[in-house]
C-alpha cells in the first residue's frame, strides 16, 4: 500500500522515509516467536542476527530492517576486518538475507512506496519517451511528498530532493540521480508543451562571479597575455622560467584564478575595475590579503592554501617583487597552511583499508593473468584486457599507454622486454623506463601477432589504439605575439 502523498510537517530528509520501518530486532522477535519452526531452524536467524550485532557493534533496534541497508551495511567491512573468516561471514549474511525475506515487509522502491499527486501524474504522461519520464519519477514523488506542485518546483528544490535520496535511498550516487533529473527536467522545458518554465541547476553548483577578461583594462589584459606566453613556452635561458611548459589544464586554471581573484576585489568594494591594471597591482600584499579573505571564509582549506601559493610565486618570477614583499605574501600563505599535506585523506584511508585482507591483495596482484586468461578464452580480440596487464606491470596512465608505440619496446635476450616512453609523451614531463618479464612480454607478442592486425592497419606505429586528435586551446586574451602579428591590433 502506498503512502499518503504529503505531510505538512514533513522535511526533506524524511520525504522518503516510511514512518512503519521494522529494525532487526523486531525480525529477531518474529523469528524467535515463530512456532511454525522447529527449534533448530528458529536458532540459526537467531544467531546470525546476534552476530551482526555483536561485530558490527550497533544494537539490533537501531538497524532497520531492509534490504538496501544491510547491503550498505555488509559492504562498510570486509571479512578480514570484522576477525571473521570468508565462510563465517558469507554465512551471517545469508542467515540474515533469509530472516528478511521471510519476516520483513517487501522493500518496495520509492516510486511504488508512496503516492504521486494528480496533477503531476497528469504532467508525466505528457512525456513521449519512457526512460525520460521515468527519469522524473522520483522527483514526482518527492515533491509530492513535500506538497510542491511542478508550478512551485524552484531552483531550491533538487537540494532537497538530494537530501531525501541521500537519507533514505541508498544508491550509488545520489548526485548523478539528480544530475539526471535536472537535464531531464530542463529537457522537457523544451520539448514538452505546457511544462512549468522554471530552469533547474544542480545544486550547491558554484556560480562564477569572475569577469571576463575584456572588462579589465587593456595593460591588465596585456599583462596576463605575457605571463602565458613565458608559462606556455619558457625560455630555457631565462633562471625565473619554468623548467618545463605548464600543461594547458594548468594554464587555465591559473588564467581562471587571476579572473576571479580580481572579480572579487572589485566585487567587495576594495576597488574598481579600472585600478587593475597589471597582475603587480593584484598581488601587492594589501591587495594580496583582502582578496583571500573573500576566498578562505574563515575556513583554512588546501585549495585557499594552493591559490594563495600559486599567486605568490606570480609575484616573485613575473612581478618580480623585492624580498620584503615576498616575505609578507610568504606569510600569508604560512597562515593559511592547513597542514595536512602529508596526511591520507579519509577517502584514501577508506579505500585502501580493502587491503587489509590478504586475499585482495593477492587478487590485485594476480589480475593481470586473471585478464589476460579471460581474454584467450574469447573468439574476438580484447585489447583493453591487453592494455591493462601493460599498465598493472609499468605504471602508465591509460593516457599513456594509449600512445605507446612499437619502436618503444625492446625485446630482451632473456625473454623479457625494455620499454621506453620519452618524456613528451608522460605527463609529469619525465621519461619512464621498466622492465616487463617474460610472462608479460608473452603477452604482449600474443597481441602483437594475434590482435593487433585486426584493428591497426600495418604501417601504423602504435601498439594499442591510435591516440585521439588533440585540439590547441583557445587562447582568450592578447599575447605579445599575437599583437605583432596583428600589426598592434588587440585580438579578442
Amino acid at each position: 500500500m502506498t503512502a499518503l502523498a504529503h505531510s505538512p510537517a514533513l522535511t526533506s530528509a524524511d520525504a522518503f522515509i516510511s514512518l512503519a520501518s521494522l529494525t532487526l530486532a523486531d525480525i529477531k522477535a518474529n523469528a524467535e516467536a515463530d512456532t511454525t519452526l522447529t527449534v533448530t531452524q528458529r536458532r540459526d536467524p537467531v544467531s546470525g542476527l546476534k552476530q551482526i550485532e555483536t561485530v558490527f557493534t550497533t544494537p539490533l533496534s537501531a538497524m532497520e530492517a531492509s534490504p538496501r541497508r544491510l547491503r550498505v551495511l555488509f559492504a562498510s567491512r570486509t571479512a578480514a576486518q570484522l576477525g571473521l573468516s570468508d565462510k563465517s561471514f558469507a554465512n551471517i549474511r545469508s542467515l540474515t538475507v533469509q530472516a528478511l525475506s521471510r519476516y520483513a515487509e517487501p522493500d518496495l522502491p520509492v516510486t511504488r512506496r508512496f503516492a504521486m499527486m494528480p496533477a503531476w501524474r497528469q504532467l508525466l504522461d505528457r512525456i513521449e519517451k519512457p526512460y525520460n519520464r521515468q527519469t522524473l519519477h522520483r522527483l514526482a514523488i518527492y515533491c509530492s511528498r513535500m506538497g510542491v506542485s511542478a508550478e512551485d518546483v524552484t531552483p531550491d528544490t533538487p537540494i532537497g530532493f538530494k537530501v531525501a535520496l541521500e537519507a533514505e535511498e541508498v544508491v550509488k550516487d545520489p548526485a548523478e540521480i539528480v544530475s539526471n533529473t535536472i537535464s531531464k527536467w530542463n529537457g522537457a522545458m523544451r520539448d514538452v508543451p505546457g511544462w512549468p518554465q522554471h530552469k533547474l541547476s544542480e545544486p550547491n553548483q558554484e556560480v562564477s562571479l569572475a569577469r571576463p577578461l575584456s572588462d579589465f583594462p587593456l595593460s591588465f589584459q596585456i599583462d596576463i597575455g605575457t605571463w602565458y606566453e613565458r608559462m606556455a613556452d619558457p625560455n630555457p635561458l631565462d633562471e625565473d622560467a619554468p623548467a618545463k611548459p605548464l600543461r594547458p589544464a594548468t594554464l587555465a586554471h591559473r588564467l581562471y584564478t587571476f579572473r576571479s581573484f580580481a572579480s572579487a576585489l572589485v566585487a567587495s568594494g576594495y576597488c574598481l575595475v579600472t585600478d587593475i591594471t597589471s597582475l603587480d597591482v593584484l598581488l601587492r600584499p594589501e591587495a594580496f590579503e583582502a582578496g583571500i579573505r573573500l576566498f578562505h571564509d574563515n575556513k583554512i582549506t588546501k585549495r585557499v592554501h594552493n591559490m594563495a601559493k600559486n599567486l605568490r610565486l606570480v609575484g616573485k618570477n613575473h612581478c618580480k617583487f623585492d624580498d620584503a614583499t615576498l616575505a609578507l605574501l610568504e606569510g600569508t600563505c604560512k597562515r593559511l597552511d592547513p597542514g595536512t599535506r602529508h596526511q591520507m585523506t579519509e577517502r584514501n584511508r577508506k579505500r585502501l583499508g580493502r587491503f587489509d585482507d590478504e586475499r585482495n591483495v593477492e587478487k590485485l596482484l594476480h589480475f593481470p593473468e586473471r585478464e589476460a586468461r579471460w581474454a584467450q578464452a574469447q573468439t574476438n580480440p580484447f585489447r583493453k584486457a591487453k592494455g591493462r596487464s601493460g599498465l598493472t606491470f609499468c605504471g602508465l596512465r591509460i593516457s599513456s599507454l594509449r600512445t605507446l608505440e612499437l619502436s618503444d619496446f625492446r625485446l630482451l635476450d632473456n625473454g623479457g622486454c625494455h620499454l621506453f616512453v620519452p618524456p613528451e609523451r608522460i605527463k609529469n614531463g619525465r621519461s619512464h623506463e621498466s622492465d616487463l618479464n617474460p610472462d608479460i612480454t608473452a603477452l604482449l607478442r600474443d597481441h602483437l601477432a594475434h590482435h593487433r592486425p585486426r584493428y591497426q592497419a600495418p604501417a601504423a606505429p602504435y601498439c594499442f589504439l591510435d591516440p585521439p586528435g588533440a585540439r590547441a586551446p583557445r587562447i582568450p586574451f592578447p599575447t605579445p605575439s599575437a599583437m605583432r602579428c596583428a600589426n598592434g591590433r588587440v585580438l579578442r
